[in-house]
């Protein structure tokens, strides 16, 4: 009879950050921002913020925190933010 094996998965190391990474970065470092708020802020489309976003939360460099609701509107969305490290 073998011994049975356990495996430990780690998580994957994030990717190197390029300079559009690090721009939403800046622009949520003070505060969680809608999508729309970052897309002004980029002068970027709010599809390329949404992908860019996608990416550093999947890696762990940005979470998405409180749950915002449009003013006037039922809708109601996620804000992302940095994710403290600790």
């Amino acid at each position: 009879m073998g011994s049975a094996k356990t495996s430990v998965r780690t998580p994957p190391l994030p990717s190197v950050l390029d300079k559009a990474d690090l721009l939403l970065l800046h622009a949520l470092r003070h505060q969680a921002r809608s999508r729309a708020e970052l897309a002004l802020e980029t002068d970027w489309s709010r599809n390329t913020v949404a992908a860019r976003l996608g990416r550093l939360i999947d890696e762990g460099w940005v979470v998405e925190t409180g749950i915002a609701v449009a003013s006037g509107d039922a809708r109601s969305f996620a804000m992302p933010s940095i994710r403290r490290r600790l």
